[in-house]
């Protein structure tokens, strides 16, 4: 099977995860956690992306991004020609997105502080990460709260809020909670406010529903990518009676 092309723009939000290989549990602790989420933050700064979501498991990650602008888009995904034109890197460049520069940073320098720290060798990430685009408000609040549930799905806490490695407690409380920064509202998608997308988070994030709509389309074969996967979703979360 060949692998699904990745897409990125200017301003587009998507939701990124990865597994550390053969699913070991090198994240598992505070002291590995702080790594990771060091370098996420400078990574996120270098590439001037923004963060809307994060939770960071044992043995993978998840994270929901906003590109940059289309000023700041272009000249990361181009080079200076000799006289002196911004030229785009061709289709399939390892530089012709900046989803895939950020990630490629982000593992690579994780990936070489936590084998040196933890005495390993070989590759510490699985497959390449996944990532697939956002288009809305409910999807991104949906995604947001089933990220957030994943702890308490694993049977690691029973709230998502006191779970310590993800952004269920900033979305649940204080912004200023998440170990790194959020976007600035300026920055949010779809129109949206810090205030609407917190409450809506909140409602989502409290309710095993999520759990239950995202678990029933993937048995219907409904994955993002699937033609029908917004309207089904939309459906559901109405039916839910979480739509807020």
């Amino acid at each position: 099977m060949p692998r699904p092309q990745r897409t990125d723009h200017p301003d587009a939000v998507h939701h990124v995860s990865c597994r550390v290989n053969w699913r070991r549990f090198h994240l598992e602790h505070a002291a590995q956690a702080e790594i990771y989420f060091d370098e996420l933050d400078a990574a996120l700064e270098a590439f001037d992306v923004e963060l809307l979501a994060s939770a960071q498991m044992s043995n993978h990650h998840h994270v929901i991004l906003r590109s940059p602008p289309k000023e700041r888009y272009r000249r990361l995904t181009s080079r200076i020609t000799k006289c002196g034109h911004w030229r785009p890197y061709p289709q399939g460049h390892c530089n012709s997105m900046v989803l895939s520069q950020l990630m490629r940073r982000l593992h690579r320098v994780v990936a070489v502080k936590l084998q040196l720290k933890l005495g390993l060798s070989g590759h510490f990430w699985g497959k390449r990460y996944h990532s697939r685009e956002i288009r809305d408000s409910i999807d991104l609040t949906a995604t947001i709260a089933y990220d957030h549930r994943n702890p308490v799905r694993a049977g690691m806490t029973l709230h998502p809020e006191d779970y310590a490695f993800s952004t269920a407690a900033a979305y649940a409380g204080s912004l200023a909670d998440s170990r790194v920064p959020l976007a600035p509202e300026s920055r949010l998608p779809f129109g949206l406010t810090w205030e609407k997308l917190q409450g809506a988070v909140r409602v989502y994030q409290s309710s095993k529903a999520v759990d239950d709509i995202f678990e029933a389309m993937g048995k219907m074969g409904i994955t993002p990518g699937h033609p029908d996967y917004e309207t089904t979703l939309h459906a559901a979360i109405r039916k839910a009676g979480l739509a807020t």
